[in-house]
């Protein structure tokens, strides 16, 4: 705090950039006339959170319809992985539609592939869905660890349904289009 109203008092335009240690200490050293302040504790804590996490979640693009789904819970299922999320990419559409799953068991697995197979609406309002997006979608596939989740991709990559992984926007939109009939 002191450095820095002693170099604004000395250097009037001279562009400060300083630390913080504790988040309370913010406002005083803005109001003291730092330009930037920075706090390698803080962000450091996020960082490190983010990289214990990172290897255990993967973002994968995949095409296929919806008799496809059972095969796919089977493969995750084969190895201890779980879908987060489905995402459903609407071409042109920069926002996609996103449904939150999270951890099922195998009760609510097999459930849910009842109902698609066995029931007409269900089945009729997945496909009118699937249609939509030309097949394309994404998940976030979390596992005890890379191994697994490298598992999984594998295995969706020999079923031909992997588009890539970590793919942006504009990748995901090329083929929303170049899929479309």
């Amino acid at each position: 705090l002191f450095m820095v109203l002693s170099i604004r008092e000395l250097y009037k335009d001279a562009w400060i950039i300083t630390r913080a240690s504790k988040k309370e200490n913010y406002k005083r050293l803005k109001h003291a006339g730092a330009d930037k302040i920075i706090s390698p504790e803080a962000s450091g804590g996020v960082d490190l959170y983010f990289a214990a996490v990172e290897p255990n979640l993967v973002y994968v693009t995949q095409r296929h319809g919806i008799d496809f789904l059972e095969r796919e819970f089977e493969i995750l299922k084969k190895h201890d992985c779980h879908l987060e999320n489905i995402e459903y990419h609407f071409p042109g559409v920069r926002t996609p539609v996103t449904r939150t799953i999270g951890v099922l068991d195998e009760e609510e697995r097999n459930h849910f592939i009842d109902r698609v197979k066995n029931n007409p609406d269900v089945r009729e309002s997945l496909d009118i869905m699937y249609n939509t997006v030309n097949g394309v979608h994404s998940h976030w596939i979390s596992g005890p660890d890379k191994d697994h989740i490298d598992m999984v991709v594998g295995e969706l990559e020999k079923e031909g349904s992997l588009l890539g992984i970590n793919l942006e926007f504009k990748e995901i939109n090329e083929f929303t289009k170049q899929f479309k009939e």
